[in-house]
Parts: C-alpha cells; structure tokens; sequence
C-alpha cells in the first residue's frame, strides 16, 4: 500500500474529497473507513469508535458507514481494495447498494440497463399464488351470512349508489375495497351455529368457521353476488323489527342527503303525517297550507276552496277496479287510460299494452281470472231471466223476477287465498323490490318514476312493520368465539350489535345490547345516533360498560389492575384497550 495513504491525515483527506465528488467513489471510502477502523486510527482525535469518528467528522451515519464499509467487502477488488470490480464498473451507485442484498444467485440476474427498482423487486420472494375455490353449497352458506352482517352494517352506504355496490357484482368489489381502505378488514359475522369470520384482502375473501377453521379463499365475485341476493331478505327482517325513521333514512325523497329526522311519536313514519310541530321537523316537508278560522277571517277574504289548483290532491290508495288491491297514482291518475307512456302517471287497466307489459300493475296484469268467469255468469243469468223454463207456472216467475229485482248489484268476483297479510305483503315488497331493480337500469335516480317506486317499498315495508310485532322472538346470545389476536377481540367488540339489541329508551333515543359471560360479568354497549350535520354524515356512537365479574389481576408491575371493574353499572365506560385484557383473560380462564 502507498505511503501516502497509510497516515491518518492522509486518509482522512481522501475521504472528504471522494464525499465531494461521490460517483464510484463510495468504494474508495469504504475502504479507507475500514482503515481507520481495523487499525483504531480514531482514538487520536479521542472517538471511541468508527461510527462516532464518522458522524462528528464527516456527518455520515452509522447506517450509511456500516453500508458503504459492506460495499466494499463486496465490490472492491479482492473484498479489501479502494478500486471497484472490472465486472461491475457499468454499474451506478444506487444500482450497487441494492446489489448489496442480493444473493450469489439473484446477482447474476442484475444488469446495468435495469433501474434500481428493477434490482431491488430481484430480492423480493415472489408471493405465493392464493388458490381460489369455488364455494360448495355450504361454503356459500357462510358467504352469505358475512353477506347479511355486511348489508345490516353498511345499508346507508350501499344505498347511497346502490346500483354500482349492490346490483352491479363487478363493480360492487372495487366499491367495497374503495370503503375499507385503511380501516378494519376483519368482520364476524353470526352463522346458525355461533360466530364466523371474514377477511377482505385485496385479492380474495377468507372465511373462517365457528371452530377457528379456515374454509378457503374465495374469489371476490361470489361475496358480491352474496349481497346482491340477501340484499332483499335483510331488508325484510329489519321491517318486520320495526326499523326506526332516523334508522330507516327519508322516504318520500325529498331530503337529498337520504336522511330522516322523523322521532316516530305516535307511530307516524315521516314528519308529514304528524299533527304535533315540534323543534325537529323536517326542513325538507312542504310548509302545510292552513286556512283561517272564520272569526279570524277578514270580510271579503277569498276562501281557500275558491284556489283548487292549489289544493292537495287527494289519494284513496285503493285500485279503482278492484279495490281491494293498492294504487299508488294520483285520483287524476287512476282515472287516465294507459297508453304505453308514462306508465306511472296513468291507470294499467285500459292500457292497449295489457298482458305485454312488465311495468304493468298486478290489479291490472292479474284480472284475467275475473273478468270472463263474472261475464258468463251475468249473461247466464241474463239468459234465465229473459228465458224462463216453460213448466214453471206464473207464481214461480214472479218469485224469480223479484229475486233478480233484488239482486245486490255491487256483488263481485271474489278470489280467495290461503296466504296471510303478512305473506302477501312479502310478496308484493319482493316484487316491488325487482321492479326498482329493473327501474334503476331504465331510469336516472331522481327520476319521478323512481322515486314513486321507492315510495311504495316504504309504504309495504311499514305495513309489513306494522304486523306480528308480538310473535318476533328474541335472538338467542351468540356462543363467545376463539380469539387469535387482539384484532380479532377488537373487531368482535365493534360488532356489539350481533349480540342483540337487549332494551332501547325511546325518550332519549338510546339502544342497549349486553353480552353475559359465564364468569358473572355482563358487557353493556350504549348506542345513539347523532345526526347528520355539514361537517359529517349521520352516524353511531357507542360506548361499552362492564359490569360486575371477578377481581381484575394486576399488571406486572403489581399496582395498577388490567381493567376498571364497576359492581353496578356506571357513566364512566371502560376502554377498548381495557376489555381486550378482559377478553384475554376470559380466554385463558376457559
């Protein structure tokens, strides 16, 4: 070696130029760090090691040092040289640092003309290859109740664009990916035997069974189409438990934003069908046109009847040819004939397009049974009248004459059925429900055919509510699952709904769900829903209460207990952090 490198000022000197002009020259540098460190040449300025003499001298960190002395073990002519390998001379600095990593073998894959980033996916271990299956009857059982557990989570925001994240499965995917992103990608779900799990990654869903078991990997399809198909069915269950207004969201689509303020007092389901004015109404509701009390009247003030055009028009909401049947048009409407056009302005039932129809009424597209059997019957008896049997003598024909006289003439087919209101109000909901679908792909969102449509899903879906309120029975308490980690604790906390809403106190529009746990302790969560505002949209907040159970075990440092343990129950509600150790140590006492 040269003597004029072999004294530290020397060294030290040649550092700082090559710092300056870098390209190939971290070699160089690397080799004269190894120098000064092999031979300890940094206790003359009183540095207790190499990384130390690096950064106060030259500002380079301990990482960089470390980086720059390996790349010369590696590059450097014979592993110790200031002069870089002939083989890697077309080679940049940023290209010989991810080099750095590679292995003898991933070395020979590396070329001058490939980018840094190039080099380093060389290091990266491919992926292995997710197998995805395709679900089995019963795998398609837990697609979908994670299905259902998503619909019952999520309903406002599949509503919100519900053709493109519930009717359209190949977008409804990149929709729901869109949400999660960020956030939580583990959900359980309640099965008939206790409590499943999903996973949403990016390439497939996992599910996993009541036992902790994974079933497979599953394409992302198959869980959209899971949506779409129980979309309908958790819809029905929310009515016939009798969903809130605010719950529910607007539906007589005035509000743009979706929401309702309706409190429900009384039973009303919007704020248009209550008498009371009150702080809370909706903004969004036509101001009621209210006429004078004739002692308050001045004299020579027009009445309101001599304004009809502004009057509100009335609606029976019955079928004017069979009225035991439900109409949704205006009194104008039911009496225009259909001509094709408009079909939600105008009546089905003389429509040149009766029977070829898919937007037809069932009033209209079901009376084929009627009409020929009530017809025949007229002019049979029509028959009989005019035409007397010749053997009855003239006492006879008179009793029949006044018979006919007196005959009811409002008397009508009558079709029977053996299904029950609740029954045919399901049916008619279904098919209300298939009709918006179809609707959706014809018609914008706010067109008035649209809106009428929902209008009568509202109208069922409260009539449905309305029904066997007393005959629902209360969901059992789901079996408490095998917790992997603490995401998988957290995540079933979040999920307190699917234990089972346990009391709500209407006055001041709080819900109440508990879990009881073996050990004598109950889980209590406080749920309300606050408003929609300009900064936010309409939202739950919650907050969790553990009541009674054993004496928390303290932290290893002996002082402070794992968890807040209340005898009653208490204002204060206990952290997420704090019930997971709760949950852990439920765990370990099992």
């Amino acid at each position: 070696m040269d003597n004029e490198i072999m004294n530290y000022d020397s060294a030290k000197n040649i550092i700082r130029r090559d710092l300056e002009s870098m390209s190939r020259k971290f070699i160089t540098i690397g080799y004269y760090l190894k120098l000064i460190r092999d031979n300890e040449m940094y206790r003359q300025d009183g540095f207790r090691d190499i990384w130390e003499f690096a950064q106060d001298t030259y500002g380079i960190s301990k990482s960089t040092c470390s980086r720059w002395m390996a790349m010369n073990d590696k590059f450097s002519q014979d592993g110790n040289s200031p002069y870089l390998k002939e083989e890697y001379r077309d080679f940049g600095k940023s290209q010989l640092q991810e080099m750095l990593y590679l292995t003898d073998e991933q070395m020979e894959q590396a070329r001058p003309d490939m980018t840094a980033k190039e080099i380093r996916e060389i290091r990266k271990p491919e992926a292995p290859k997710i197998e995805l299956k395709k679900p089995d009857e019963t795998e398609r059982k837990y697609l979908n109740d994670a299905a259902k557990r998503l619909i019952s989570s999520w309903r406002v925001w599949f509503l919100q664009d519900f053709t493109n994240r519930v009717l359209q499965v190949d977008r409804s995917p990149m929709e729901i990916k869109k949400k999660i992103e960020g956030k939580s990608r583990s959900y359980y779900f309640r099965t008939d035997k206790g409590n499943g799990n999903i996973n949403l990654f990016n390439d497939c869903v996992q599910i996993w069974n009541e036992r902790s078991d994974c079933i497979g990997d599953f394409d992302w399809f198959y869980l959209a189409a899971a949506i779409q198909s129980m979309w309908n069915e958790v819809i029905l269950e929310k009515a016939e438990k009798k969903i809130k207004p605010y719950d529910r969201g607007c539906i007589t689509g005035k509000n743009p934003n979706g929401n309702c303020v309706c409190c429900g007092k009384g039973g009303v389901e919007c704020c248009t069908q209550c008498k009371e004015k009150c702080n809370g109404e909706c903004g969004w509701i036509d101001a009621a046109i209210v006429q004078q009390d004739p002692e308050e009247q001045i004299q020579g003030q027009m009445e309101i009847q001599d304004y009809p055009e502004v009057l509100p028009k009335e609606k029976t909401g019955k079928c004017l040819h069979r009225e035991e049947m439900l109409c949704t048009l205006s009194e104008k409407g039911k009496r225009t004939p259909g001509t094709g056009e408009d079909c939600y302005e105008k009546c089905c039932w003389e429509c040149p397009k009766h029977g070829d129809c898919n937007l037809e009424c069932i009033a209209s597209s079901d009376r084929e049974q009627q009409e020929p059997v009530a017809q025949s019957q007229q002019e049979e008896d029509q028959e009989d009248y005019m035409n007397p049997p010749e053997d009855l003598d003239t006492e006879e024909i008179a009793e029949i004459i006044e018979a006919v006289a007196y005959a009811d003439p409002e008397e009508k087919y009558e079709k029977l059925s053996d299904k029950t209101d609740m029954e045919l109000l399901r049916d008619l909901l279904d098919g209300a429900q298939n009709m918006l679908k179809t609707m959706n792909e014809a018609y914008t969102e706010n067109d008035i055919r649209v809106r009428k449509q929902k209008l009568m899903i509202g109208a069922y879906a409260g009539m449905i509510a309305d029904l066997d309120q007393d005959d629902i029975s209360e969901d059992t308490q789901p079996e408490l699952p095998f917790f992997k980690n603490n995401d998988q604790r957290k995540e079933w906390l979040r999920n307190y709904q699917a234990w089972g809403l346990w009391y709500e106190d209407k006055n001041i529009g709080a819900r109440y769900y508990k879990y009881d746990f073996d050990n004598g302790a109950r889980l209590i969560a406080e749920e309300y829903t606050r408003s929609a505002t300009e900064w936010y949209e309409e939202h739950t907040i919650s907050y969790l209460h553990l009541v009674g159970g054993p004496e928390p075990p303290k932290d290893k440092s002996g002082c402070v207990p794992k968890w807040n343990r209340h005898e009653i129950y208490d204002k204060y509600p206990n952290s997420e952090t704090e019930l997971v150790e709760f949950l852990k140590y439920i765990q370990k006492e099992r």
